[in-house]
């Protein structure tokens, strides 16, 4: 939208560019795939720093929209990082649940690293259980809670 606007000021006989109803459809693109990196999750066993083997292909699909994801945001003047942020459910004491979870986000980070991405895109934090998906009061709470999630943080490029 803005490289077509610039340009219709040097084309002769149009006196307005009217953009109302325009949709960017680099920026929309890039917004849909922040949403599904940042809608994924990788669950784990309890107190394990593993993925399951079942896991490779949500791993590899992830990959995929990360380097989509690159790429949008290049091609807009923008960076993008990856937050990956290790959970665990309340089970043990803090200081080994932070443990554990920041050992579970560098994990996940090997793995995509293993898929071809640079280790720089990837921010990794440990979080305990101090953000519970849910209230533990099943079992199956407690494994909602055992998991990996990300965020994508953009910026504009310098320069």
């Amino acid at each position: 939208i803005v490289n077509t606007r610039e340009r219709s000021r040097s084309l002769s006989g149009i006196k307005r560019f009217q953009e109302d109803n325009l949709v960017d459809l680099d920026q929309r693109n890039l917004a849909l795939l922040k949403e599904s990196i940042e809608g994924q999750s990788l669950g784990f066993g309890a107190k394990s720093t593993r993925t399951t083997s079942e896991q490779g292909q949500a791993i590899r699909n992830l990959a995929k929209k990360i380097r989509q994801l690159k790429s949008s945001a290049g091609a807009l003047g923008k960076s993008a990082r990856i937050e990956i942020i290790g959970h665990t459910d309340s089970s043990g004491n803090e200081r080994t649940n932070l443990i554990v979870s920041h050992k579970r986000a560098q994990h996940v980070m090997s793995l995509l690293v293993a898929e071809g991405l640079q280790a720089s895109n990837f921010i990794t934090k440990g979080q305990g259980s101090k953000e519970p998906l849910r209230e533990e009061r099943t079992q199956a709470d407690k494994e909602a809670n055992r998991r990996v999630t990300f965020r994508v943080i953009l910026a504009d490029k310098p320069g």
